[in-house]
């Protein structure tokens, strides 16, 4: 193996001699990994890198990682969370790759204007390199509703929130057996939601915690200890009163979702904005062909402002941390760098030229057609094709193309993505933050105090939904909240956010 330094470049490649570089990556079952994929071989002629894959299958992976990590025993890359570095960078585990960053030009270039880059820093420094999106189709958490149901009571697309409810109460005067409002993932995900189009927040993504960005104080809220947030209790009791919110909102799992928006039951949902394409127009149409889910444009709240979420910018939770005892690290550092420039980034995400790719009259790399013709048709024909090449966001890669998903993809599919991406031109829309970094003493503090003020609001929450708990004690129940130490988890998170930027 190449015992060289990155810098002693050999007919312009990253080592003199082969160099092989171990990597644990999270294999996804619908996208296995492939040694001998092309993308592989174009990056080894290019660089003299040979990428070893150690491929733990997604399922198992936390399992695996967490007991490398515990005992400083990893090879020389793992693919970790953003939270894993923040729990062990300081050991001393991982290479400080921000000590390298004149040596990274590529890498340096593209972080240069992503301030949520800081969210990953221990004490300063980087610890990992994050996939960052080049080319992505835009998804969002967005209000979709049965336009066909909706054609039938002659009213318009609603605009708003008082528009909605209008609108359901007549879908279910025209079929009292719909459900009207449907989630998944259990309270706090549907809550998460349709908290921030409210006018307030919390839960934000897939995070199922009460602390969000609020970009109107430029701060971060415990969203259910803020007088705000009554009113987005106040929005789920009337549809549940109304007998328009799924009754099993509280836990209804994926496949029974499904079920219930595909057999005509949910007829509203404020959720990811692909799942009318993917999953449930085909489930609908199948037994009736008017049938249609489609994406409508967020909804204004009673302060007269229309917000919402765009999925984060970036896959910035998901980090390749390089070992601090790795062999050569100048090697391992040149290559990420070469990932993150032109050829890198392209071989990454289209193979090798002749063989996976070549190029349109435009110029632009696209799969060959005999290849992709070969796939397109196939059940969850992308990530076959994905896999076949070695290619993309479940791959390797750190600057993902979306580029062939958008061809093999299905025209209202596409749509919905415009649509989305109309959205956050309008600025009705903005991205998810990823939450500020914090030290030791914090993170501490965290465990110490949340986990007191999360169990009384998990406890009590539902109650003001379904009514068991009138909403005139809304205020006290924030003040317990405040008392048990809602202010101080605030604190905590806005003291580092400051620390973030600078003030």
């Amino acid at each position: 193996e190449g015992e060289a330094a990155a810098g002693e470049m050999a007919e312009g490649k990253l080592s003199p001699t082969p160099f092989e570089l171990r990597m644990m990556v999270v294999e996804d079952e619908a996208q296995p990994m492939r040694q001998e994929a092309a993308a592989v071989q174009a990056a080894f002629e290019a660089t003299n890198v040979q990428l070893m894959f150690e491929p733990v299958p997604q399922l198992g992976y936390d399992e695996k990682k967490n007991a490398l990590l515990a005992t400083a025993n990893i090879p020389d890359v793992i693919q970790v969370r953003s939270n894993d570095i923040q729990q062990f960078a300081r050991s001393g585990i991982f290479l400080p790759i921000s000590d390298y960053l004149e040596q990274m030009p590529n890498f340096a270039a593209e972080i240069a204007d992503r301030p949520d880059i800081d969210t990953l820093r221990v004490d300063g420094k980087l610890y990992g390199f994050p996939i960052l999106e080049k080319q992505r189709i835009r998804v969002a958490p967005q209000p979709q509703i049965r336009m066909d149901l909706l054609e039938k009571t002659g009213m318009e697309v609603p605009t708003s929130f008082e528009e909605l409810f209008a609108v359901l109460e007549a879908m279910k005067r025209d079929d009292p057996n719909i459900l009207g409002v449907g989630g998944r993932n259990g309270t706090k995900y549907v809550l998460g939601q349709w908290a921030f189009p409210l006018g307030s927040g919390g839960f934000p993504g897939f995070t199922r915690d009460p602390i969000y960005y609020e970009p109107k104080s430029d701060s971060y809220v415990y969203g259910p200890s803020a007088s705000h947030f009554e009113r987005v209790l106040r929005w789920f009791n009337r549809l549940y009163e109304a007998g328009l919110l799924d009754r099993e909102y509280v836990m209804s799992p994926w496949d029974n979702y499904v079920q219930k928006v595909t057999t005509g039951k949910i007829v509203m949902i404020w959720d990811n904005s692909t799942f009318p394409s993917r999953v449930f127009n085909p489930g609908l149409q199948a037994q009736d062909p008017d049938a249609v889910f489609d994406v409508i444009t967020p909804l204004q709240n009673e302060d007269g402002e229309t917000r919402s979420y765009i999925y984060y910018r970036d896959w910035l939770n998901s980090n390749y941390a390089v070992s601090a005892k790795a062999k050569n690290p100048e090697v391992i550092i040149a290559f990420y760098d070469w990932l993150y420039g032109p050829e890198g980034t392209l071989i990454s995400n289209f193979g090798k030229e002749g063989v996976t790719f070549d190029y349109d009259a435009d110029g632009d790399p696209k799969v060959i057609d005999s290849l992709f013709n070969e796939y397109k048709d196939k059940p969850d024909a992308y990530t076959a094709l994905q896999s076949f090449m070695g290619v993309g966001l479940q791959a390797w890669a750190v600057q993902v193309i979306e580029q062939t998903q958008a061809r093999i993809s299905p025209p209202e599919f596409l749509a919905h993505a415009e649509t989305v991406e109309q959205t956050l031109q309008a600025g009705l829309a903005e991205f998810m933050r990823y939450n500020p970094p914090m030290n030791e003493d914090e993170i501490e503090r965290l465990k110490d105090v949340q986990p007191r003020v999360d169990n009384l609001m998990e406890r009590e929450i539902d109650k003001f939904i379904t009514g068991e708990r009138p909403l005139s004690e809304f205020e006290a129940f924030r003040q317990e909240l405040i008392e048990l130490g809602a202010g101080e988890v605030e604190d905590i998170y806005n003291t580092a956010y400051r620390r973030m930027r600078g003030q």
